[in-house]
């Protein structure tokens, strides 16, 4: 049974008292604010050296109290989880009005609430919020002679086959969206009921019940035929993903194979040919690189034992705490985390960027440096090659 948008994302404000009204605020900003209350009751509201108590006494001293507050809080809901880039991209292929270039988040979420129904807003707020999240488990496809052409079609069969897997009685609601070369598919899988009450002034106001629920990301980019996918310790709902890609886009719900087909390989850094070198190419765009962390697994008794190092140079430190008894550089690596120091402009300070990798082909980044990561990664043989 499907769950409507309101049940997945919406919460009900009755009442509140000023310190939460200004955690509501604080998303938005007070420029977002400003926007929202020139556009929706032309209002005008000067931001200059004005503080968000000020800026409360205005919701309260409003007759559309209520509704103001319900408004800020999806609108400020939507601030904290979205990527700036992704949205912007939704706004302007959704046709949202008066969009401005670099404008900031709070203003262009305020534009498209104003202009756009609910349950769009609901749905291309979960679509951006996927390339905000750093940290994925990413596998690469079976090899394929062309790049798929994602329609209409694809996104109405993702729904129908997902549907048929998921256990039957359990809500849920699924969007499948194509932003620029990704085909992003978010799921809600209803878990336990919550309860938990309202309190304004000192005064009980209301008990509410909610059904919060558990959340699948998935991104498909069809240029690398690579699959990212966040699913949390859930298995079950992992597989249902992958099988329905597999079967929708491909025919061939084996596709993605976990065993197979993953992207990031630790193995190679135990050798002892490994090391991180900046050629002429990556010298272009970094100061340094290093390995500055790792997790290292290895056979103790009749039992395994891990350590966990942090240096500015692990594997090096590796080298010498190694003994007769344990080699631990040829050990295996359970997760290791660089950083990539790239060069500084005349505008600002060179800038650190981590990057951890696990042996589950898990990766975790700053999604903006994706370009040179995936460089470097590749160069060093961590990364498998694209197809």
């Amino acid at each position: 049974m499907a769950l409507t948008e309101e049940e997945v994302l919406s919460v009900g404000v009755e009442a509140t008292d000023n310190n939460e009204l200004i955690s509501l605020l604080r998303p938005i900003k007070k420029d977002g604010f400003a926007l929202f209350m020139k556009l929706k009751y032309d209002l005008v509201v000067k931001t200059l050296n004005i503080s968000y108590q000020q800026l409360c006494s205005i919701i309260i001293e409003h007759t559309d109290q209520e509704v103001i507050i319900k408004d800020i809080l999806e609108i400020g809901d939507c601030c904290k989880e979205v990527d700036h880039e992704s949205f912007a991209e939704l706004c302007d292929s959704y046709k949202v009005d008066n969009l401005v270039f670099n404008e900031p988040i709070q203003c262009t979420v305020v534009r498209c609430y104003l202009q756009k129904p609910l349950d769009l807003f609901h749905r291309m707020k979960i679509i951006a919020s996927v390339n905000k999240d750093k940290n994925f488990e990413v596998l690469s496809g079976k090899e394929i002679s062309k790049p798929i052409d994602f329609n209409s079609k694809h996104k109405a069969e993702v729904s129908a086959v997902l549907e048929e897997l998921i256990e039957k009685g359990r809500k849920y609601i699924i969007n499948t969206e194509r932003v620029k070369n990704e085909i992003i598919m978010t799921a809600h899988f209803e878990q336990r009921k919550r309860t938990f009450t309202t309190i304004s002034q000192g005064k009980r106001i209301s008990t509410i019940t909610v059904s919060p629920a558990s959340k699948a990301e998935a991104k498909y980019d069809i240029i690398s035929n690579r699959i990212q996918l966040k699913c949390g310790p859930n298995r079950k709902i992992k597989q249902y993903i992958l099988s329905t890609f597999g079967q929708v886009f491909f025919k061939d719900n084996t596709h993605f194979s976990e065993q197979g087909n993953q992207v990031y390989k630790l193995e190679k850094i135990k050798a002892d040919s490994f090391s991180i070198n900046l050629d002429e190419e990556l010298l272009e765009e970094l100061e340094s690189a290093s390995i500055i962390e790792e997790i290292v697994r290895f056979p103790y008794g009749n039992d395994w034992a891990t350590i966990h190092l942090k240096s500015r140079d692990v594997e090096s430190l590796l080298t010498d705490l190694s003994n007769d008894k344990f080699d631990l550089k040829s050990m295996e690596r359970v997760e290791v985390t660089l950083e990539l120091r790239l060069k500084r402009n005349e505008d600002s300070k060179s800038k650190a960027v981590k990057v951890t990798v696990t042996s589950t082909s898990k990766v975790s980044y700053d999604p903006q440096y994706t370009p040179i990561v995936n460089k470097c990664l590749t160069k060093w043989g961590i990364q498998i090659g694209e197809n």
